[in-house]
Formats: structure tokens, C-alpha cells, sequence
């Protein structure tokens, strides 16, 4: 199905302020934020472009105590991202933190390492920091400027696309930045990233958006149109082996890269609610969303098996705790261990309190640390087995 004009259902910043990931604006609603989405200026002022895209994140005088929103390991260290370009480091198993200089202030909301040296960072104002020292500097890859004349400059002329459809897709391109208070601006945040160590993977984010780079973000392709996903869902999370790609989204999206197409082609999840994350290891599938909603596929999404997580807050989270084992995070700071062979679960209490965004385990000192609004907090691993 073709998208007309008339009914495109691109990224409006009205539509945004609603829709835009459920955990990210109730907890950016707790804290206040002067940033609540890309561009969330008011609706009837024509004020300048986020100042988010000009300035850098201000120095925080206890950067341990701000909210972090995504974590991620990076060799021997931790990094954590959040609010207002936020960007904390951590070489002590999560015990203390310092803050590095970011050149945004818009708010961060996840990161991601390919190797200990290579990581990204996404968020709001269609933002991607690119770091090449391990997190100790960090450069803007792209931004909502840069992604407009990237998709402008592609439909404009894309070989792969007959002119009706590139008309349609300049056209949304066009409806995007309508209701922007730059016209110049697209404001879709990005919401996740995964770049393996070879420099190729994807950033993903509301209403659709994705981009494909294969040379570490020197050049990045639309995939906007490659994916079974015409209603421009937005998109969540993002697994990986060795072999495989998925990618999880709105109203039970769960799709997978068919590498003859070049195409995410859509898996069929007997579940019609947001899948907020995937996670992909050996043969085992786990897709996971909203009111502890976990389901399995030991065949590659072709069959699924329901599994009780016993928990109705949503899951945002899945880390590996060792080969039998994933722990499932929830928002709540509710936590399940997952016999992987029995798909069996049981509650886990290590008093851990208030929201949690994110999680990450650091295996050197098989610490866990979860990303709440109160700053990054790290738990002994030995409280979860």
C-alpha cells in the first residue's frame, strides 16, 4: 500500500507530545523537564529552534544524582545518558560518576557501544553523538537538521523508489516539519541505536524513522520505506547475533532484517501492544512491552509461547545474567529472572526503588546498574541469582 498525500501518517510535533514513548514521558513529566520531545515548544508560538541543537549540556554539580535514561558498557567503564544532553561515566562498577562534556542539550535517551572504543548516543531533536574514545569525547553525527537534507537529498533522487513514491515520501518529509518551530527542523527523536563493531547497524525512532550506515556513520540510508511497517510505527528496540536483526515497535510491531530483500519483514507476535525491546541470544527470542506482556521464539518468530512474568507494569528492559538466565526489568524497578531453558520465572526483590529506564550488567565486577531518575544505581549481581 502506497501512502497518498492526504493520509500521511508522518511525525506531527502535535501527535508527538502524546505518543512518544510511554516511559520517557511520564518520567520526563516527574522531573519537570523544559524538554519534554523534540521541539516541545507551545503548539501556537513560532519560537526559534530548540536551543537544545546550539548549546551544550550544562554542568551538573552532582552529575551522580541526575536522571539517567540508557546505559551501556564501554570496556572497563560504564556510560550513562539523560536529561538535557546529560552524558556520565563511571570506571568504578557504577559506585561514582563524572560528567563528560556533550555538545547537546536535548535530552538523551539511550546509548549504545559496538566496541569499547565506539558508542552512540540518540534523543530528542532527531540527535546522534558519535564517541571514538571510549566515551571520553563525544561529536554530533547527525541532528534534525543534517536529517532533513539526508532524507531530502535521498527521496529526492532515490534510484530504488518509483517517482510516485519518492513524491509521497518528500511529501511527509515536508508534513514533518509543518508544525516545527524550524522548518528546517525535523524534530522525530531517535530512540534507539545499535552499530556492531564493524561500523553497520541502524538508529531508529518515532513514526518509522530508520537509518542504515555499513562505514561507522560516515554515510547513513534511509530505510524508512524497507520495512513492513506502513503505518510508520514508532520503533523501540533493537537486537542482534551474528546472524540475525530485530526490530520491535507500536501495537505488537516485531520485524526482522531479511538480508536477500534488505527489508524488515514483519514477524508474527499473537500480541496487539507496544513491544517496548527484543532481545536476541543463541536460538531464544524474547520480545517484551507493556503491562508485563513477555513472550518466546526458539524458531525464528515463526511460533511464540506466552510466558507469565507476573508483573503489570511494563517491561522495558532484558539483561543476560549468564547463559541460563535474563533478568526482565521492569518500569516500576520490578525484577524477574527468566529460566531461559524452562522459560520459568520468578520475582526478584533486591530493594530496588522508584522508575527504572534502563539496564545494563558489567560482568567484570557482575555488578547490575539500572538507570533511574535519581541517577544510575548498582547492585550486587549475587542479589539476583
Amino acid at each position: 500500500m502506497k501512502i497518498c498525500r492526504s493520509e500521511l501518517p508522518f511525525m506531527t510535533l502535535r501527535t508527538m507530545h502524546f505518543v512518544v514513548g510511554l516511559f520517557w514521558i511520564i518520567g520526563l513529566a516527574l522531573v519537570g523537564s523544559q524538554q519534554v520531545l523534540a521541539a516541545s515548544s507551545s503548539e501556537s508560538d513560532n519560537s526559534p529552534a530548540p536551543d537544545g541543537l546550539f548549546s551544550a549540556s550544562p554542568e551538573q554539580p552532582q552529575p551522580s544524582t541526575q536522571p539517567v535514561l540508557g546505559l551501556a558498557v564501554a570496556g572497563e567503564s560504564v556510560v550513562g545518558v539523560g536529561l538535557r544532553g546529560l552524558i556520565v561515566k563511571s570506571a568504578d562498577q557504577g559506585e561514582t560518576w563524572r560528567q563528560i562534556p556533550s555538545p547537546v542539550s536535548t535530552d538523551l535517551v539511550a546509548v549504545h557501544f559496538g566496541s569499547a572504543m565506539n558508542g552512540w548516543a540518540v534523543g530528542h531533536d532527531s540527535v546522534l553523538l558519535q564517541t571514538k574514545d571510549g566515551g571520553e569525547s563525544w561529536t554530533i553525527n547527525l541532528d534534525g537538521r543534517r536529517l532533513k537534507k539526508l532524507l531530502t537529498d535521498y527521496y529526492d533522487s532515490a534510484e530504488t523508489l518509483d517517482e510516485f513514491e519518492r513524491e509521497n515520501m518528500l511529501a511527509e518529509i515536508d508534513f514533518a516539519t509543518t508544525t516545527s518551530a524550524d522548518p528546517d527542523v525535523i524534530p522525530t527523536p531517535f530512540l534507539n541505536v545499535n552499530i556492531n563493531a564493524n561500523g553497520e547497524g541502524f538508529v531508529l525512532g518515532a513514526f518509522g524513522m530508520l537509518l542504515h550506515t555499513d562505514d561507522n556513520g560516515e554515510s547513513w540510508v534511509p530505510w524508512i520505506e524497507r520495512t513492513d511497517n506502513e503505518r510508520r510505527m514508532h520503533l523501540y528496540g533493537i537486537s542482534s547475533n551474528a546472524s540475525d536483526v530485530y526490530i520491535s515497535g507500536e501495537q505488537g510491531l516485531l520485524m526482522k532484517l531479511d538480508k536477500s530483500q534488505n527489508r524488515f519483514v514483519e514477524v508474527n507476535l499473537p500480541y496487539p501492544g507496544t513491544i517496548f525491546g527484543v532481545s536476541v541470544h543463541n536460538q531464544l527470542i524474547l520480545a517484551y512491552g507493556l503491562r508485563g506482556n513477555l513472550f518466546a521464539s526458539r524458531d525464528q518468530g515463526e511460533s511464540w509461547q506466552q510466558i507469565d512474568s507476573g508483573q503489570k507494569g511494563s517491561l522495558v528492559d532484558a539483561v543476560r545474567l549468564d547463559e541460563s538466565h535474563s533478568l526482565l526489568v521492569s518500569q516500576r524497578g520490578e525484577l524477574v529472572r527468566l529460566n531461559e531453558n524452562t522459560l520459568k520465572t520468578e520475582k526478584v526483590n533486591i530493594g530496588l526503588a522508584g522508575n527504572v529506564f534502563s539496564s545494563v550488567l558489567f560482568q567484570p565486577g557482575d555488578v547490575l546498574i539500572f538507570a533511574q531518575f535519581g541517577g544510575a544505581k548498582a547492585f550486587g549481581i549475587n542479589k539476583v541469582q
